[in-house]
């Protein structure tokens, strides 16, 4: 076996004159620290490949994605290009080290902040898609998108819905039909009316037109203009020169006045043009509640007619309108007006107080009308079922009440109930006492013949 100089004390490791003690303790230290730093600089080496592979891009917008690779090629290289001080800290100082996990951290935020804003502008492109889809308008999006379309961390400002203005669209067919309800008053021109001789030469004037209250039109004009969908019409008819001039005539014929060139006057003006004028020889122009006003004068002297008819009729029948109600009264008071007693009766009289009214569409329409009276909104028409309460000799009449969707939901608006004392006596009359036959039916105990229809 060749002689390694162990066995006769001689220090094989050494040069020169200067021989290593492997058995002191510095010595040992020595080796301890080296072997320490190299398993240091790999766990350093391992941490850093690590946290390189922990850094997702996934959800993420392609601009910010070839950011990202650009800045981690950068820290990638600096790491390679100072690997040896990164990894010594001891022996070069922490500079390099501190250089490193601060270019990583800046990748993990530039990460998470780019995902956010995928996040925030998914969100803001669902709000304003929503706001879209219910027939709204909306100013300002577009600067707002194109302040989230830059990079993150090179521009982009985070979608802001304070920044924009969510409006519904000016629809001039809403507003006319919204127009027919302001009060009518008698013109005054020699063309407004003709006057009729009377006997004992007495003359009356009969009013033919009729003209929208000229203060009703310019408080709704001045209300209606506080929407933006208003503004921005008044806006599209100024740059409009002969809408301006056409509405200039208008606004001078009904104000004595000359219009001011500006979004209140061309709106007023506007208003005043599209507010129906009530003709009565023509026809034209009649608004619907003319013609509701006409319709109700006429129902009420038809219907004291038919009080005064059914009373006497009711008389002369022995009282059997009387009985037929006293049947029809269940005796039990109802909840909402504990001052009445519930009637029950048949379809017979019942379907004759069935009336159908102008609501809101939807749940939407409801909400526009509710926010303000003022704005346009969509609406159909539902029937309303009544409902009977007695009072005494009285007669009461309550309609369902409905939901947002404009669906019953199953109560009645007592508060509001009306006494119809002569109109129902009028329809039970016709409806059920018309004959004489059901006349002595009703006033007497006596029982129906074979075959004969149920009286309810």
């Amino acid at each position: 076996m060749a002689s390694t100089g162990l066995l006769t004390g001689i220090n094989p490791y050494r040069s020169g004159n200067v021989a290593v003690d492997f058995s002191s303790k510095p010595t040992q230290y020595a080796i301890q620290e080296i072997q320490h730093q190299q398993a240091k600089a790999e766990a350093l080496d391992k941490y850093y490949k690590d946290w390189e592979k922990s850094l997702n891009t996934a959800g993420i917008g392609e601009q910010e994605r070839r950011m990202f690779t650009e800045k981690l090629n950068e820290v990638k290289g600096f790491a390679i290009k100072n690997k040896e001080q990164i990894n010594n800290p001891s022996k070069y100082g922490y500079d390099a080290q501190s250089t490193l996990e601060a270019g990583f951290k800046e990748l993990q935020s530039f990460l998470e902040g780019s995902k956010q804003k995928t996040a925030e502008v998914k969100a803001y492109k669902t709000y304003t898609g929503q706001q879209y889809a219910q027939g709204l308008q909306i100013d300002g999006d577009l600067e707002v998108m194109r302040d989230a379309t830059l990079p993150y961390g090179a521009g982009y400002i985070a979608p802001d819905t304070s920044r924009i203005k969510i409006f519904n669209a000016w629809d001039p067919v809403k507003y006319k039909d919204q127009l027919r309800t302001v009060t009518q008053n008698p013109g005054d021109k020699p063309t407004d009316y003709y006057t009729k001789t009377l006997p004992g030469n007495k003359e009356e004037k009969y009013f033919i037109k009729h003209y929208p209250d000229l203060n009703e039109l310019k408080e709704i004009s001045r209300g209606m203009l506080t929407k933006i969908g208003a503004q921005k019409y008044a806006d599209y008819i100024l740059n409009d020169a002969a809408e301006v001039a056409k509405l200039g005539k208008i606004y001078k014929e009904r104000t004595n006045e000359e219009m001011p060139k500006n979004r209140e006057g061309v709106f007023l003006a506007h208003t005043l043009a599209e507010a129906p004028i009530v003709d009565k020889l023509s026809g034209g122009g009649r608004t619907e509640a003319y013609e509701t006003k006409i319709f109700n004068r006429a129902e009420a002297g038809k219907n004291q007619r038919a009080a005064i008819a059914a009373e006497n009729t009711a008389n002369a029948t022995g009282g059997s309108i009387d009985k037929y109600i006293d049947d029809s009264d269940t005796r039990k008071p109802i909840p909402e007006r504990t001052d009445l007693t519930e009637l029950t009766f048949g379809p017979k009289v019942a379907d004759e107080y069935i009336k159908e009214v102008i609501v809101p569409k939807d749940a939407i329409e409801y909400d526009i009308m509710a926010t303000d009276p003022n704005l346009p909104y969509e609406t159909k028409k539902v029937s309303l079922n009544p409902a009977f309460g007695r009072k005494g000799n009285d007669v009461f009449v309550a309609y369902s009440t409905l939901d947002k969707n404009g669906k019953e939901t199953g109560k009645y608006d007592w508060k509001n109930a009306k006494p119809l004392t002569g109109d129902v006596r009028s329809t039970i009359l016709n409806k059920v006492s018309g004959s004489k036959f059901k006349v002595s039916g009703l006033g007497t105990t006596k029982k129906k013949k074979p075959g004969a229809s149920n009286l309810n």
